[in-house]
C-alpha cells in the first residue's frame, strides 16, 4: 500500500488613447537596444477558524536582517524616511515589520500595531490537496481515460491561452500523449514511457487554466494529477528532456495558480537549470512558424519557447522577493524571435479560440505572459539598485541609477502601440476603456500596465535609502537629498495608478489570474501607507487613506476561476491588512494635527 502526499518531493508550509488613446498609428512597435465571500463574511470570520487561520498580516515573526538573515537593501527590504522597516514577505507580498519599523510607526501614530494573539503558526494543512492512498505501484502509473486528455490537448491547442503559455508543442505533445497511454510489460514501465505519463499528468494539472475553451465541461481532478505527477518525477527528473522541461514548468505553473508560490519556486529552479542543460539560453534563429519544420526544428523552437516563460517568470521572482535571480542575462542570449512583434496586430481581434487558419499554418507566435523586454529591465532593475554591490553606491550613483532607469523604462513605454501603451498616470478611472475587448486584448492591456506602474514603483522606491533623518527635527521628518523628492513623487503616483486602474480594469481579468494580479495592488498599498505616516498633514494624505480603504473590497471583487480555502484565507488575510493600515493611517493624521493645534496654542500663547 502506498500512502502518496501532495508535496512527495517539495514540502512547504502554506501562507495561513494613452492609455488606449485610440490613436491610430503602426501598431508594430520598434525593437529596442465561482462565488465569493463577501467582505462583510471576511471580516466576520474568526481568524483562529482553521480553514483561515493566519499569522499576523504585519508583524515579522522573524529576525530582521540585522540578524543576519536577508540583504537589508534587497527589493523585499522597506526603506522609508531614512528607516529600515523590514522585508516584504516571499510568499504572500506583505511586510513583515522589523523591530525598528516597529517603533517608527507607534512613534507616527500613538498606536501599538495590533498583533493576532497565537497566530504564530503560518502552516494551513487544508490548503494542501488530500494525501490519497494506492494499493499498488500499478495505481500510480493510471491516467485518465485518454479521451478526456485528448479533448483537454485539442482544447489547448485551439485556445488563445497556449499563445500565452506555449507549455507544450502540438505535434511532440501528440506523440507524447500516444506513447503514454501505450501498453508496457513488466513491473513499471521504461523510463521514457514513464517521462510520457507523467507528461500527461502535469498537462492535465493546469486545464482548470483554459477550461473556459472546452466545449463540454471535464470532470477531473487536477490536483490528483499534480500529486502524482509530483510523485513520479523523482523517477525521471535526472534525464534532461524537452518533456521534462515541459513537466516541470507545467507543476510550477499549477503551484503558483493554487497559491502555494513557495513550492512554485522550487521548481521555477528546477525548470531554469533544465533549460540551461538543453540550450534554450542559446539563439538559433528558425525557419517561420507557417513553414514546414521537421521535428528537431520543433523541439529546438519549443525549448526556446520555454527558455522565455522561465526567463519571463525568474525576472518577476527576483524583483518581488529580493532573491538573486536564477538565470543570469550575462549568459542568455535575449535576441527575440523575428515575429514576435506582430502580436499586437493579431491581439486586437483574437478571442478566447484561434482562427482556423492560424491554427492550420501555426502562424502565431506566442506572445507570452509578459513582454520580455520589460523583464531585461526588471533584471537591470535588482542589480543595480537591489543587489548587495548595490548597498555600496553612494546617494549620488544610486540616483543616477535611478535616473537611467526610468529613461529606459519610458523607452520601453514609448515603444508600444498606443492601444496598448501604459499611462504615465491614471487619476480616473474614466481613462480605462476594456469593455468591448476579447480576454487576450484586456489580458495583455492589464499585464503591461500593472507591470509598468509596478516597475516605477520598484525603481523610485529605492530612493528612500537616500533620505536622511534629522534627529534634531522634533517631528522626526527625513531630510531630502536633492532628487528624492521627485522620485518619491513617482513611486506614488505610480501606486495610485496601480489601484485606480485595477479597480476600472476588473471586468478584462481572467479568472485564472488571481495570484498573479494579487500582487500589485498590495505592493501600491505598501507605499501609499508609509507616505500617509511620513506626511500625515499633506493634501493627498486623506485620499489616499480612502483609496486604502477602497482596496480590500478591489482584492474581494479579483474574479477567481475556483474558490479555494486558499484564496478565501487570501482574501481574509488582505482585508485584516487594509484594515490595519486604514486603522494606523487615521491614527497618525489624528496625531499630526492634535499636535499641529496644540503647536498653534503654544505660539498664540507666547505672542499674548
Amino acid at each position: 500500500m502506498l500512502f502518496l502526499t501532495p508535496f512527495p518531493i517539495i514540502r512547504t508550509q502554506k501562507p495561513t488613447s494613452d492609455p488606449g488613446t485610440g490613436d491610430s498609428t503602426n501598431d508594430t512597435p520598434p525593437k529596442l537596444p465561482f462565488s465569493r465571500p463577501s467582505t462583510s463574511f471576511l471580516r466576520a470570520t474568526d481568524s483562529r477558524s482553521a480553514s483561515v487561520s493566519q499569522g499576523s498580516p504585519f508583524i515579522s515573526q522573524a529576525p530582521s536582517p540585522a540578524g543576519g538573515f536577508t540583504s537589508s537593501v534587497s527589493y523585499g527590504q522597506l526603506h522609508y524616511g531614512g528607516c529600515h522597516f523590514g522585508h516584504i514577505s516571499q510568499h504572500n507580498g506583505l511586510p513583515l515589520l522589523s523591530e525598528e519599523g516597529r517603533q517608527w510607526i507607534i512613534s507616527k501614530t500613538g498606536h501599538e500595531v495590533i498583533l493576532n494573539p497565537g497566530a504564530t503558526d503560518h502552516t494551513n494543512p487544508s490548503q494542501s490537496p488530500a494525501p490519497h492512498i494506492y494499493h499498488s505501484q500499478r495505481d500510480l502509473y493510471e491516467l485518465p481515460d485518454r479521451s478526456i486528455t485528448e479533448k483537454a490537448f485539442d482544447a489547448f491547442i485551439h485556445s488563445s491561452f497556449s499563445l500565452v503559455f506555449p507549455v507544450v508543442e502540438r505535434v511532440l505533445f501528440k506523440d507524447t500523449i500516444e506513447l503514454a497511454y501505450q501498453p508496457y510489460t513488466g513491473d513499471v514501465p521504461s523510463l521514457e514511457h514513464l517521462s510520457a505519463k507523467v507528461g500527461v499528468l502535469a498537462f492535465l494539472s493546469t486545464i482548470v487554466l483554459f477550461q473556459d475553451t472546452f466545449e463540454e465541461p471535464i470532470s477531473i481532478d487536477t490536483d490528483l494529477c499534480a500529486t502524482k505527477a509530483r510523485y513520479l518525477l523523482t523517477d525521471v527528473l535526472e534525464i534532461a528532456s524537452i518533456n521534462n522541461l515541459q513537466i516541470v514548468f507545467m507543476l510550477n505553473m499549477h503551484e503558483i495558480f493554487s497559491g502555494r508560490l513557495r513550492s512554485g519556486a522550487m521548481f521555477h529552479a528546477i525548470a531554469c537549470r533544465m533549460v540551461f542543460t538543453l540550450g534554450g539560453h542559446t539563439y538559433i534563429s528558425c525557419k517561420l512558424r507557417s513553414s514546414q519544420v521537421t521535428r528537431s526544428e520543433r523541439e529546438r523552437r519549443q525549448i526556446r519557447m520555454l527558455f522565455w516563460l522561465c526567463y519571463i517568470f525568474d525576472k518577476d521572482i527576483a524583483l518581488r522577493t529580493g532573491q538573486p535571480p536564477l538565470m543570469s542575462d550575462d549568459y542568455c542570449d535575449l535576441t527575440l524571435p523575428e515575429t514576435y512583434f506582430d502580436c499586437y496586430e493579431y491581439l486586437p481581434k483574437l478571442n478566447e479560440s484561434l482562427p482556423q487558419v492560424s491554427f492550420e499554418e501555426e502562424s502565431l507566435m506566442p506572445h507570452l505572459p509578459g513582454d520580455p523586454r520589460l523583464s531585461q529591465l526588471k533584471d537591470k532593475t535588482s542589480r543595480l539598485l537591489y543587489s548587495a554591490q548595490a548597498a555600496k553606491k553612494s546617494h549620488a550613483q544610486l540616483l543616477c541609477d535611478i535616473r537611467e532607469l526610468d529613461e529606459e523604462l519610458e523607452a520601453w513605454r514609448q515603444s508600444l502601440p498606443p492601444s496598448f501603451r501604459p499611462a504615465l498616470s491614471i487619476t480616473n478611472e474614466s481613462q480605462v476603456a476594456l469593455q468591448g475587448m476579447h480576454l487576450p486584448r484586456s489580458m495583455r492591456h492589464i499585464t503591461l500596465h500593472l507591470d509598468y506602474h509596478h516597475l516605477m514603483i520598484a525603481i523610485h522606491r529605492a530612493s528612500g535609502r537616500c533620505m536622511e533623518r534629522d534627529s534634531g527635527n522634533s517631528n522626526d521628518q527625513p531630510e531630502w537629498v536633492p532628487g528624492v523628492e521627485s522620485s518619491n513623487a513617482l513611486a506614488l503616483e505610480a501606486s495610485r495608478s496601480t489601484l485606480v486602474y485595477l479597480r476600472a480594469a476588473m471586468c478584462g481579468v481572467a479568472g485564472e489570474a488571481f495570484w498573479v494580479i494579487v500582487f500589485y495592488p498590495t505592493a501600491a498599498m505598501i507605499t501609499l501607507f508609509f507616505n500617509i505616516l511620513l506626511y500625515p498633514l499633506h493634501e493627498r494624505a486623506e485620499q489616499d487613506l480612502e483609496l486604502l480603504k477602497a482596496a480590500a473590497d478591489l482584492i474581494n471583487n479579483l474574479p477567481v476561476r475556483r474558490l479555494t480555502t486558499c484564496e478565501v484565507s487570501h482574501m481574509k488575510l488582505i482585508n485584516d491588512f487594509v484594515v490595519e493600515l486604514v486603522r494606523l493611517g487615521r491614527s497618525a493624521i489624528c496625531k499630526a494635527n492634535m499636535e499641529r493645534d496644540h503647536e498653534l496654542d503654544r505660539q498664540l500663547m507666547i505672542i499674548a
